[in-house]
């Protein structure tokens, strides 16, 4: 939701940063997420939206909120989110093969051509063609991802040092999103060590970056970690809320994760509802989404809805389908099963 008067010095202290960055202020939003959080989406830096998680305004002082705000614009000035989705659509190309392969075996499975499926597979497992397929082409695509968005995230943090002027307040930000997102009581490690954030390492890297660049003061680290993890402990679902941090595991899924527009709904038919290759509904159905399932939906002016299914297909359904909106939950705990588990359970407990 749009941000508020609850949010105002966050609203202020954007605008200020905005400023010195010679950048319009993006539009602030607020998401009632118990995953701390900040991120951007741009078609151009005049037309840019900025959102930050309630879990972040809780967790993080004004200092490390600073910072996470400026690392944001840096994405949207230097115009990184169509970096990301031309990423994601060369690595997805170089990827066509496999997923064909893969949709069509899962399509005819369990049909009567089950026995000539086997066969193919052999086929080709048999072929050069299946070094590219299944080896080579996945390989280049997530390198190419990961070494070019890798840079572009340093890149912001020097960017959101540059413009606050303190290391520390970005430093301690990554620190106690760390701790929070690693959910893991019993972990343990000094993060000088590379176990401060077990599942990830990018995390790390950033925080290792920061601290030999700038020769940031590590002494106040471990107690960052401590907050965040104390307050994974009073929200549960925060442990699932890796996977806002880090990259899309699929070339797909990080194209529509990544749109700027997808809104989560739930489906309120009376039966199964098909999800279509393309916007035409004598297409290949490429999956169906049961009642009262999640689905983030795409803003679209076709004949169909553009939508991804919670398992990561895309594809098209019918504008007939009933849906009803579902606030306070972002794509990506859609993807992740045992956030979308949380979701489903809040949402139970609200009376209808």
């Amino acid at each position: 939701m749009p941000a508020g008067g609850d949010a105002a010095e966050t609203t202020r202290l954007l605008e200020r940063l905005s400023v010195a960055a010679g950048l319009r202020p993006p539009k602030l939003y607020v998401v009632d997420s118990s995953v701390p959080s900040t991120f951007s989406a741009s078609t151009d830096p005049h037309n840019a939206v900025l959102a930050v998680t309630r879990a972040a305004l809780d967790l993080l002082d004004k200092t490390e909120l600073e910072a996470l705000l400026a690392h944001e614009l840096s994405h949207i000035g230097n115009q990184d989110s169509r970096l990301h989705v031309a990423l994601a659509s060369v690595a997805l190309c170089m990827r066509i093969p496999y997923r064909m392969f893969r949709r069509r075996f899962s399509s005819n499975s369990g049909s009567g051509i089950g026995v000539k499926l086997v066969l193919a597979v052999i086929a080709i497992a048999l072929s050069p063609l299946a070094l590219y397929i299944f080896f080579v082409a996945p390989l280049l695509g997530r390198l190419i991802r990961s070494v070019i968005w890798r840079r572009r995230e340093f890149m912001a943090d020097a960017d959101a040092v540059s413009l606050t002027g303190n290391p520390a307040g970005l430093v301690h930000a990554l620190a106690k999103i760390g701790g929070a997102a690693a959910a893991d009581p019993g972990g343990g490690g000094t993060w000088l060590k590379g176990n401060l954030i077990p599942a990830h390492d990018a995390l790390n890297e950033r925080i290792h970056r920061l601290v030999q660049l700038y020769e940031t003061s590590t002494a106040g680290l471990p107690e960052a970690v401590e907050k965040g993890r104390q307050y994974a402990q009073l929200h549960p679902s925060v442990g699932a809320g890796a996977h806002l941090l880090v990259a899309a595991h699929d070339e797909l899924a990080a194209l529509n994760q990544g749109h700027a527009m997808g809104r989560v709904y739930r489906v309120l038919s009376a039966e199964a509802v098909p999800v279509y290759e393309t916007n035409r509904s004598n297409s290949l159905v490429a999956a169906r989404v049961q009642p009262g399932a999640f689905v983030v939906v795409f803003d679209d002016l076709g004949g169909m809805r553009q939508v991804n299914t919670a398992q990561e297909m895309f594809g098209y359904i019918d504008r007939k389908v009933r849906l009803q909106p579902v606030s306070g939950v972002l794509p990506q705990e859609v993807y992740n099963p045992q956030m979308r588990a949380a979701a489903e359970e809040r949402l139970a407990r609200v009376p209808a």
